[in-house]
């Protein structure tokens, strides 16, 4: 995420490189809303080249004092060139270490990285997930950012973070398998599934209605209904 200075705001222009990125992120956000995993103000607005995604900045107050985070790669004092050297396994271990109430976070990290799978998002690194220090003093998971769907442009995309050293076509009991890494248990992981499994009908009413083209509304609605299948019992 490219993080100006100033301001309270993140504008993300169309790129020739990915076509409907900001599109693809809005409604991204949304679905992710749908999932209810933690986002930030959000919203598409018309420019000159066409439709741009707008954030609002969760690392400033609203009298614009700038709240401390670190991304995983700094917490992990690696390289921004090692990013996608990480795990699932190793984002809990972050958790545990330096948040104020790990068990609430891990469970927020839960939902999130099964978002992402489930979504096609292929790019969650370890720049893309981070820790701040709210105006209370409490170290906690920064609202996800920087969440498309690169499946969508890269099919087939595998997780840049491997769960239980899988990276595509994980099942149910690989994310409780994960969960029990986590110490979350086998009752709170399958509520987190089944939530994901019950958004679905919803979901792609908000796909048929976002700014995508056609094919990939029709992709997006494919990738969601067999990754929902692949969590409500035994897997793909």
């Amino acid at each position: 995420m490219s993080l100006s200075e100033r301001g309270f705001y993140i504008l993300k222009p169309p790129t020739d490189t990915y076509p409907s990125l900001p599109e693809n992120e809005h409604i991204t956000m949304l679905l992710a809303h749908l999932s209810r995993v933690n986002v930030g103000e959000f919203g598409l607005i018309r420019i000159e080249d066409g439709l741009a995604f707008l954030t609002k900045r969760f690392d400033r107050s609203e009298d614009g004092r700038k709240l401390h985070q670190e991304d995983f790669c700094q917490l992990e004092s690696r390289s921004p060139s090692e990013k996608y050297n990480g795990s699932g396994e190793l984002c809990a271990r972050v958790i545990k270490r330096f948040a104020s109430e790990p068990g609430i976070e891990m469970l927020k990290l839960f939902e999130q990285l099964g978002f992402s799978w489930w979504i096609g998002n292929g790019d969650l690194h370890l720049k893309n997930l981070s820790l701040m220090i709210d105006l209370e003093g409490l170290v906690k998971l920064t609202p996800a950012y920087d969440l498309v769907s690169t499946h969508l442009v890269m099919e087939g995309d595998p997780l840049a973070l491997p769960i239980c050293g899988r990276d595509r076509k994980l099942q149910r009991s690989t994310w409780i398998k994960f969960a029990k890494y986590c110490g979350i248990g086998d009752k709170a992981a399958c509520r987190v599934l089944d939530r994901q499994a019950s958004v679905l009908a919803n979901a792609h009413q908000l796909i048929d209605s976002c700014y995508l083209p056609q094919t990939m509304k029709k992709e997006l609605k494919d990738l969601t209904t067999k990754r929902t299948a692949s969590i409500i019992e035994l897997g793909e």
